[in-house]
């Protein structure tokens, strides 16, 4: 069976219905508060494989706003610093699932998961 990591922020109306929709079809997950449990910038790099650090920044957070952030050109490694010391500035629900990694609510992507 496929080992797979739900990534969320408790009350976050998006990440309970992935959820609930993962229960649902019967696909065994694993969940990791993100505000709880932090990732460190060793684990979001493992997490991304070949995904570009910039996917996974939660770009239309206020916070990602109140920090200036739209204002700067970013290199990969200070996004992952960023999102390792500020879980509100990684997207989410985001879900690993065997070598797949679904950033947000793609609902497309959900369906197609097959376990």
């Amino acid at each position: 069976m496929t080992e797979s990591v739900l990534y969320i922020k408790k009350g976050c109306s998006t990440c309970v219905d992935v959820l609930k929709w993962l229960k649902a079809n019967h696909v065994p997950v694993t969940v990791r508060d993100l505000f709880t449990d932090p990732l460190s910038k060793v684990e979001l790099t493992a997490l991304l494989g070949n995904h570009a650090p910039g996917d996974l920044l939660s770009t239309r957070s206020p916070r990602y706003k109140a920090l200036g952030l739209d204002q700067r050109t970013l290199s990969a490694d200070e996004i992952l610093s960023l999102m390792a010391g500020d879980p509100y500035l990684v997207r989410r629900p985001t879900l690993a699932i065997g070598d797949q990694l679904i950033i947000g609510c793609d609902k497309a992507a959900y369906s197609a998961i097959s376990v």
